[in-house]
């Protein structure tokens, strides 16, 4: 970095994303130098920006000279720390193999080393209970088939929300579709015909489906209890009624 530089940007950057933490102009010391400035990055509950756990994380800090009439950054010489590992230990968030509810499991080790003994599980930002962290698991069953949610493990010290990490799950499917397809006249069944079936609503596809020798056909990809209006179409996107 240069050291006729006044002033510096630094950024945090995970993965593709590069986030602006702070400008930071120098302060001369007696010497005619510059004194050295901290900056401090800590997680912060609610603040879609904060680091989060899982993360791998390089912060940049980029030289700017506003000495010259116009402020100008110097990419090229900018400095950059190694990369690190923010702390992993959200193992797993996924539906159960019957479908009866969505079970989270976490890295008890890593937590329990790192000092903290209390977590708050959440749902979409809403608290669903504080366990011990020794634990290593907890199973939501009161959530609706067909609704993505967002799980997060929040770690408490102290009181303090410390640490959190997040992810996405859902139920699969719970409702089947049975249906028979025959001619417009009603005289004969239509065997191996493919036919898809999209929501009316957007035009989206929610499965498709093959009939079989009897003109038969059985899937699933319905949401029980969830209200929506279908169509069926053909392959080459004939309305079929």
């Amino acid at each position: 970095m240069s050291n006729k530089a006044d002033r510096y940007q630094v950024h945090r950057k995970t993965g593709d994303e590069s986030l602006l933490l702070g400008t930071y102009d120098l302060t001369t010391n007696e010497a005619g130098g510059y004194d050295p400035f901290v900056v401090a990055d800590a997680y912060a509950y609610g603040n879609s920006t904060s680091m989060v756990g899982g993360d791998a994380v390089v912060y940049t800090a980029m030289p700017v000279y506003t000495a010259m009439e116009r402020a100008q950054s110097d990419t090229e010489n900018q400095g950059q720390s190694a990369s690190f590992a923010t702390l992993d230990f959200l193992t797993s968030v996924a539906p159960n193999a019957d479908q009866s509810g969505i079970t989270f499991t976490w890295d008890v080790t890593a937590l329990t080393h790192a000092g903290y003994d209390t977590l708050r599980l959440e749902r979409d930002g809403e608290t669903l209970t504080y366990i011990p962290t020794d634990a290593g698991s907890f199973t939501d069953t009161l959530m609706l088939f067909g609704t993505a949610y967002t799980y997060s493990a929040v770690m408490v010290e102290n009181g303090v929300d410390s640490w959190e990490q997040s992810a996405t799950a859902q139920l699969a499917p719970n409702g089947a579709i049975q249906a028979t397809l025959i001619s417009a006249a009603g005289d004969f069944v239509l065997p191996h015909q493919t036919l898809v079936l999209t929501d009316a609503a957007d035009g989206s596809t929610v499965v498709s489906a093959t009939t079989d020798a009897q003109g038969q056909l059985q899937t699933s990809g319905l949401y029980y209890g969830v209200s929506q209006q279908f169509a069926w179409q053909s392959e080459s996107q004939a309305l079929v009624t």
